[in-house]
């Protein structure tokens, strides 16, 4: 297993782009085609976040969490961020990355 975790992305149309989250050193890459929507989503991983998270079918506790702390915090993160940066991800489609496909952790 990598210790490489990998999120294709999209925003408008067909802008594609990904983030790699080094599961070692907690290092985020963010790639998008705009440089703009790309600042966009790099503030909001390095930005506390309030979320609802599940605790079960219909019991929700409210956390902030630092996306950029740990990869679970980072998947938790990713399932609000189009709602707050209108980037979407794209949960089932891999990452290619020179020709070999990365699909998400």
């Amino acid at each position: 297993m990598s210790n490489v975790a990998y999120y294709a992305i999209h925003y408008g149309v067909d802008e594609k782009g990904y983030i790699a989250f080094n599961k070692d050193n907690k290092e985020m890459t963010v790639v998008l085609p705009d440089e703009t929507w790309q600042k966009k989503v790099w503030d909001y991983l390095h930005t506390p976040q309030t979320i609802e998270k599940a605790l079960s079918l219909d019991v929700y506790e409210t956390v902030t969490l630092d996306p950029s702390e740990s990869l679970e915090n980072l998947k938790l993160a990713l399932t609000v961020m189009w709602e707050r940066t209108d980037v979407q991800v794209d949960w089932s489609r891999p990452v290619e990355i020179d020709g070999e496909f990365k699909f998400p952790e």
